[in-house]
């Protein structure tokens, strides 16, 4: 029944104050954990003497930014390293998306893809853990990986191989099931390393 165009749905969720607060909670804590996690990528960064980055790349922080309208729904991200220019982008990103999933992504353009290009095609099939997504056309910002312009990647692929080679950009994504933040550390960490890998000379 609906009264004055409200549900009854609608209308009890105005009554449940606990569930705002309930979310301002996982919010705050999320944005603590993501904050650690960019600890343990720098940790990884200073590890790996032999990944020649733009200058500017490590300059600033990690940046844990959250809102609440991504497609309708609060999300929270941590961009480390993060190099973005009218020029290059280098970018990975932690994200958690409230009602989906987390996803960790390598995004790169401009230059620095140009540049890097042919390492990545010759380490891409060292990215063999499961649930990896890659996108070439669209919006390079897209982070809904299950969109139309994100596909299951293949290595073995040669046509694949040969849109990734001729793409302007390219974002690399990963995803876990929210049910399996327990893995999370080790989900980020992880990623991290391969994507690291595939960027090395």
């Amino acid at each position: 029944m609906v009264e004055d165009g409200f549900s009854k749905e609608e209308i009890d969720l105005m009554g449940d104050s606990e569930l705002l607060l309930t979310k301002r909670k996982v919010i705050s804590k999320m944005a603590d954990r993501f904050s650690a996690v960019e600890g343990k990528f720098r940790q990884i960064m200073l590890s790996e003497s032999s990944l020649h980055l733009p200058p500017d790349t490590l300059v600033k922080a990690g940046k844990v930014s959250r809102g609440e309208n991504y497609k309708g729904l609060p999300y929270i991200v941590l961009d480390y390293p993060r190099l973005m220019t009218r020029h290059d982008v280098l970018n990975i990103r932690l994200l958690f998306w409230w009602g989906h999933y987390f996803t960790l992504s390598l995004h790169v353009a401009g230059g620095f893809w140009q540049e890097r290009k042919p390492n990545i095609l010759k380490n891409i099939g060292a990215l063999t853990f499961e649930k990896i997504r890659f996108q070439v056309d669209g919006s390079p910002w897209e982070n809904d990986i299950f969109s139309g312009n994100f596909h299951d990647l293949n290595p073995s692929d040669s046509v694949q191989t040969l849109l990734i080679e001729k793409s302007t950009f390219l974002r690399l994504s990963y995803y876990l099931p929210l049910h399996e933040i327990p893995n999370l550390d080790e989900f980020a960490t992880k990623g991290f390393k391969k994507f690291m890998s595939i960027l090395k000379d």
